[in-house]
């Protein structure tokens, strides 16, 4: 298991695809099972229904086929973020690793002693190949995923992580992310009542798992 040395600030590498949140914050883990093809991507606006959204965001909400904010990753976008709003994607996992030379930037950006150097070096290399143009198999995509999320002291081969984000006291967003069969999902849902919600974590988790 990572140990990590200091206290591990937030870290924001891609907007709503690498939301891996600093120690403390509220986040839950499912053992890796990385074996399938990933599956084929669904057109994002498709992945909720109208009762699902209306559960998430507390109203209905119109969706829009949009990407995540500084990658090109296909995602739906429902309402606005920053007030009420959800946005979801989910894409083969191979295809989410293009975001890993962000998170390596962001990484880099920690202060000294934090990460294990041999963590850094491992997602350096991968970020490489993604420099060079080159592809990582998707079941790789999953492990480095893993890896992120033990970075941020969950346990080994954690998959799935739920984060209030910036921080738990003060959430303006709630964050999911998992990397399952070879697929990555994510589902971001800005409300600015997240802290009095609290079940708001749990239905996030309901709806990762029925997109497996």
């Amino acid at each position: 298991m990572i140990r990590m040395r200091g206290a591990v600030g937030s870290i924001a590498s891609v907007a709503a695809v690498l939301v891996l949140a600093g120690c403390g914050q509220d986040s839950g883990g499912d053992a890796q099972t990385s074996e399938a093809a990933p599956r084929p991507a669904a057109a994002p606006c498709s992945l909720l229904d109208a009762a699902a959204i209306e559960d998430l965001a507390g109203t209905a909400l119109e969706g829009s086929a949009n990407t995540i904010n500084g990658t090109d990753l296909a995602a739906c976008r429902y309402g606005n973020l920053s007030e009420v709003g959800i946005q979801v994607a989910r894409v083969p996992a191979n295809e989410w690793a293009t975001a890993l030379p962000a998170a390596v930037d962001a990484l880099k950006k920690m202060p000294a002693g934090a990460i294990p150097p041999g963590v850094v070096t491992q997602l350096e290399d991968a970020a490489k190949l993604i420099d060079e143009g080159k592809s990582i198999p998707a079941d790789e995509a999953c492990d480095y995923f893993s890896t992120l999320l033990e970075v941020q002291n969950q346990p080994p081969g954690s998959t799935k992580s739920v984060t209030l984000y910036p921080s738990a006291r003060a959430p303006k967003t709630i964050n999911g992310q998992q990397c399952v069969d070879n697929t990555y999902t994510t589902i971001t849902v800005g409300r600015p009542d997240i802290a009095t919600t609290p079940d708001l974590k749990t239905k996030v988790e309901t709806i990762l798992d029925q997109l497996k």
